[in-house]
């Protein structure tokens, strides 16, 4: 069957396009690591946080952390500098680097007044904005700017601010306030303790406050560098940490188990890093991290696996364990599991672990996390594992320059595929197969890899090969990440490829490929990694987390 798809796939790419599709607003909504807040503001129902990742929504009466607005919604700048909410217009207002963007419709679609049009200095930002019932007020570190309230366009430069009240949105502190004195009496929880113009944290943080909003309630909002922002309870003389966002913006590696989205990355050169647990549908994040977790080594991640009540990672230095019903961690280092090297790839079986790494493979009980004798991974003894895929009947394995093993347990098993171009084998010859395997995913009897020349799919039952062509769209590319996901609606499958251009979905009933990319919603188009929930697909970015709604545009 699969050798008549391979000779259907060529014929069939002359009809291989992009469709252009207009998405809706929160079709695409992008995660970030947020450690800097610069302003508040209050809305209808939510009070917005001008942050380094976009502007974050806390709803005022739900008490819970909405969608965030970054640039997948349009705002042109990642960094927000200054925000404020005007209900004489209901417009939404956000400088950045890039000028004074607005939205009419509270976040969705934005609009940009460049910093040109304000007729504004190179590097000059505004820092403030506020409103009164005729005119925005801008103001920057030289000059006060009055501006149109419904439009953005410059009305006076270099302005004197009006006699008339004027409604802010908070800035940056001088650092002339002193904040013992607002919050005197007040109490931090959640391990938290006031201390001047700082909060220590129960993980030993030490973060700054850098801005204080009152909204209309007489409820106070606290932002800061480094930190979560806080909630100051003017009633109970408390302040409550709100947590938002990954533990960093670089998400390499992706898991969904069955209640939560799990995201790790290697970030190295960044201050932040860690593993994040994120529940989507309540808004809940749980950070952990290097030195502030009991039996937690290194928290740059490589690679993930689940494997019955546990998490299991790679990581630079070794595999950290997640056990979901003790809720807490171990550490599975190189004395114990033999393992050496990076742990580039996981696989599980049913009764082992397989850990894939720069210098070989070894087999791991899960039970005793120990090493299991294992003549294959004898037989690639200091070789860099690229890949390693279980799909339910054999285990495969990417290794060394371009080589392709097959291990099937049930049979003690091992098929090697030869990788070398002028191969005299006419099975090979007929699918290229010599080229580097690092992206592996299967379903039902196919199982899918990515290499430089595109798709190459196998399937069980008829013990064949098929290589997938786009008109050449998918020769050339370095994939990542492969997953196939299926609609129990339509019965429809797709192929989602992630490579250092953006996705590839493929859809494998009549072949139909759209490219994805930051033009359609991504924050990067570098995408490292993809996971699927439902009817949700994410993707991992070096710009951050990306959840887009897929089914309504290709179902």
């Amino acid at each position: 069957m699969l050798k008549c798809l391979f000779f259907v796939v060529i014929s069939l790419t002359s009809i291989f396009a992009q469709s252009g599709v207009d998405y809706e607003p929160w079709d695409w909504v992008t995660f970030k690591n947020v450690q800097l807040t610069n302003s508040i503001t209050e809305g209808n129902e939510y009070i917005y946080f001008g942050t380094n990742g976009g502007i974050m929504r806390y709803h005022l009466f739900g008490r819970y952390w909405d969608d965030p607005i970054t640039e997948s919604q349009g705002i042109a700048g990642e960094n927000i500098i200054a925000v404020h909410f005007d209900f004489n217009t209901q417009v939404l207002w956000a400088s950045t680097s890039k000028g004074l963007n607005y939205s009419l419709d509270g976040g969705a679609r934005w609009h940009l007044a460049s910093a040109d049009l304000l007729r504004m200095r190179p590097g000059e930002k505004i820092q403030r904005i506020g409103s009164t019932s005729d005119y925005l007020w801008c103001v920057t570190r030289s000059q006060v700017m009055k501006v149109d309230r419904l439009s953005g366009f410059l009305i006076s430069p270099y302005a004197t601010l009006p006699d008339k009240e004027i409604t802010w949105g908070s800035a940056v502190n001088d650092g002339i306030t002193d904040w013992r004195e607002v919050f005197d009496g007040y109490t931090a929880t959640g391990g938290w303790i006031f201390h001047g113009n700082q909060l220590n944290g129960p993980n030993f943080e030490e973060v700054t406050i850098s801005t204080v909003f009152q909204d209309r309630f007489g409820d106070i909002w606290v932002g800061t560098f480094g930190g979560p922002v806080f909630y100051a309870d003017p009633q109970m003389l408390t302040l409550e940490p709100l947590y938002f966002g990954p533990a960093q913006t670089n998400a390499t590696v992706l898991l969904h188990d069955a209640s939560y989205l799990w995201m790790g990355g290697n970030s190295s050169n960044s201050n932040s890093s860690g593993i994040t647990r994120f529940d989507y549908e309540r808004g809940y994040w749980d950070l952990f991290r290097k030195g502030k977790e009991i039996m937690f080594g290194s928290d740059q991640i490589l690679s993930s696996i689940v494997i019955d009540e546990e998490i299991w990672f790679g990581t630079t230095s070794d595999i950290q364990i997640f056990n979901k019903k003790k809720n807490s961690w171990y550490e599975v280092n190189e004395s114990r599991s033999q393992l050496e090297g990076s742990v580039y790839s996981l696989a599980f079986d049913g009764d082992y672990v397989y850990a894939g790494s720069s210098y070989g493979i070894v087999k791991l009980n899960p039970s005793t996390r120990r090493k299991s004798s294992w003549e294959i991974g004898d037989a690639v003894r200091g070789s860099q594992i690229h890949e390693l895929h279980f799909d339910g009947k054999s285990l495969w394995i990417s290794w060394g320059v371009n080589n392709l093993w097959k291990w099937t347990s049930s049979r003690n098993e091992l098929e090697t595929f030869s990788d070398l171009p002028n191969s005299n084998d006419e099975y090979f010859n007929l699918v290229e197969l010599h080229s580097r395997k690092i992206a592996i995913s299967s379903y039902g009897d196919d199982v899918y890899f990515g290499d430089e020349y595109g798709i190459l799919i196998y399937n069980h039952s008829l013990d064949s090969w098929t290589r997938l062509k786009g008109a050449g769209r998918l020769v050339g590319h370095q994939f990542m990440d492969l997953e196939v996901t299926a609609s129990p609606e339509s019965g429809l499958h797709y192929l989602w490829a992630a490579f250092l251009g953006g996705v590839y979905l493929v859809n494998l009933e009549n072949f139909e490929l759209t490219h994805i990319s930051k033009k359609d919603g991504l924050p990067s188009n570098k995408v490292y990694a993809l996971t699927s929930s439902e009817d949700y697909i994410w993707f991992g970015t070096p710009s951050g987390l990306s959840l887009f709604d897929w089914k309504r545009y290709f179902e």
